[in-house]
């Protein structure tokens, strides 16, 4: 098995903070007891688990997929998961300024997808009601008010590292935690490698596929995002890389300059660039793919 990079604790504590990224919403969930008269069924009712949704309502859809939205245009360019517990994550310093800034911008937009929700959330409770039969219960619904005090998007800044105030407690303590500290950093960064090479090959054998040619021998068609995608993770891969190994720094480079001045346009017309694009890429794969040892290690709970 493959013994990840040790972790430089010293360096990504003074060029890491971590983000809090608190999307607060709304219940829509509910479970249906096992006894209820609602359900018909032969399972033994101790083994049967049933949930029900309160709404069915594109304004709730709406709400939850902006603040999904957020949360992924963030991901893709600026942070990795902190693998430490959900809804934290790892940002270099010098994205800082600019996931605030989206976060800021996303918050102030969010105001007027919520109050569309909350205008129509009572209409969208009775007509829960008259779907849900005798399930229904309106203590479980909310109000105005209550939909629009939930639905938020909400976030907060840490530093990384252990707290020099504990060595006021006792020395050996703030020893004690520094050693849990850089153990759960290593994990953390051993999953940041195994996420981004993970990417990596996706794209690399998603290219590989296209430029492939077809039973017939034909080549296939290539559109404009088969080497835009790449360099979208080359553009974003510096300042996600927090902890990454070296092997995975020189493939991601590698994959740089197998695109350098590549386009779509210049693989539909050049059967030679076709094959050394792709040869590179099913290199490139290959080495991803011994270094993707395991999925990452998450914390309980959702991202």
């Amino acid at each position: 098995m493959q013994i990840m990079q040790a972790v430089d604790v010293a360096e990504i504590s003074a060029t890491t903070v971590i983000l809090n990224l608190d999307l607060g919403k709304v219940t829509n969930r509910r479970i249906v007891s096992s006894d209820s008269e609602s359900i018909e069924t032969e399972i033994d009712r101790k083994m049967l688990h049933v949930g029900i949704d309160l709404f069915d309502a594109k304004e709730l859809r709406d709400c939850i997929n902006y603040q999904q939205s957020v949360k992924y245009s963030i991901k893709k360019k600026y942070c990795v998961p902190s693998f430490l517990r959900g809804g934290m994550y790892m940002v270099k310093v010098q994205a800082i300024e600019r996931v605030e800034e989206i976060l800021k911008q996303a918050q102030e937009a969010f105001t007027p997808v919520v109050e569309a929700f909350a205008s129509v959330v009572d209409q969208r409770r009775d007509e829960a009601k008259e779907r849900l039969k005798g399930e229904f219960d309106a203590s479980l619904y909310p109000d105005h008010d209550e939909v629009v005090e939930k639905f938020r998007i909400d976030w907060s800044w840490f530093s990384v590292g252990t707290p020099e105030s504990l060595k006021k407690i006792s020395e050996s303590f703030f020893e004690q935690e520094k050693g849990k500290y850089s153990k759960s950093l290593q994990a953390a960064t051993d999953g940041v490698n195994v996420l981004l090479a993970a990417e990596a090959k996706k794209l690399a054998e998603h290219l590989v596929e296209r430029l492939t040619p077809d039973e017939d021998g034909n080549p296939k068609q290539i559109r404009k995002s088969a080497i835009g995608n790449v360099k979208e993770f080359l553009d974003s891969f510096s300042l996600r890389a927090i902890g990454t190994s070296e092997e995975l720094n020189a493939q991601v480079e590698r994959i740089g300059k197998l695109v350098s001045g590549v386009s779509a346009g210049d693989l539909k017309v050049s059967d030679d660039l076709r094959k050394t694009v792709s040869s590179g890429f099913k290199e490139v794969a290959a080495k991803l793919d011994s270094m993707i040892v395991s999925k990452p290690k998450r914390y309980m709970g959702k991202e």
